[in-house]
């Protein structure tokens, strides 16, 4: 038989659970002293940024100094909504598509925002009307899926034309921003847009979607700069 007084689990009669002391605070417990107080050592653990926020600092790299690229009207949009990663749904997205090669006919900077002017909506209208500045228009992906509306500012010394969202719009609140650019020989239009959206999942879909939906515009900004067909025997130049 054991002897009844050997530390078997039960005092007095009464089940007891091994007493555990809490997380040491202000670094990591490693023992205690002669006292009985923790003996604390700094815990580098408490430096570490949050996981969730390292994937996210992942995916969205610092913005860079000039985001707009020399844009005022940018500049502007971003100091008065105060669009960024501290707060909630942000996306932001970058890229570039070439339009021409300078020294071939038709192709300018000047040409390429004139026609930038003319094709500056997705699902905008085909025939070529000049944006204004300040104008409210719909926009749509293919011009079938309708995505509300946006109101156009024009930044012509930054040759720019920057589409912000309104209350309506399917990614609001954000603005996008297309720029015509000139770099090593070529013309291309640039597109930078960023914003905070409603949700996590209209801020991914806010980044896949926005490709398409200017792929049309864009298509018919590069064949507005195309060199014209030679023409044919017996053709007409058209009057």
């Amino acid at each position: 038989m054991a002897d009844a007084t050997s530390d078997d689990g039960l005092r007095d009669g009464q089940q007891y659970v091994q007493y555990r002391r809490p997380p040491a605070i202000g670094g990591l417990r490693v023992g205690v002293d002669d006292a009985g107080r923790d003996i604390l050592v700094p815990d580098e653990r408490a430096n570490q940024p949050d996981p969730l926020e390292k994937l996210k600092q992942r995916g969205y790299p610092n913005p860079p100094d000039d985001p707009g690229n020399g844009s005022a009207a940018v500049r502007e949009l971003r100091e008065k909504h105060g669009y960024g990663q501290h707060r909630p749904h942000y996306h932001r997205f970058e890229f570039r598509d070439p339009l021409c090669d300078l020294g071939t006919s038709g192709c300018s900077v000047e040409a390429a925002y004139d026609a930038l002017l003319r094709h500056a909506l997705p699902g905008g209208d085909t025939r070529g009307a000049p944006i204004q500045h300040e104008q409210v228009s719909p926009v749509s992906l293919k011009g079938v899926v309708p995505g509300g509306r946006v109101q156009t500012l024009l930044d012509r010394d930054s040759g720019s034309v920057i589409h912000h969202t309104m209350d309506d719009h399917l990614f609001r609140h954000g603005y996008l921003q297309r720029q015509i650019v000139e770099e090593n020989g070529k013309i291309y239009v640039r597109t930078f847009g960023e914003g905070n959206n409603v949700s996590g999942d209209m801020a991914a879909a806010n980044n896949v979607m926005v490709r398409p939906a200017f792929d049309d515009a864009t298509a018919r900004i590069r064949a507005a700069l195309r060199p014209p067909a030679p023409l044919t025997a017996g053709e007409k130049w058209p009057r």
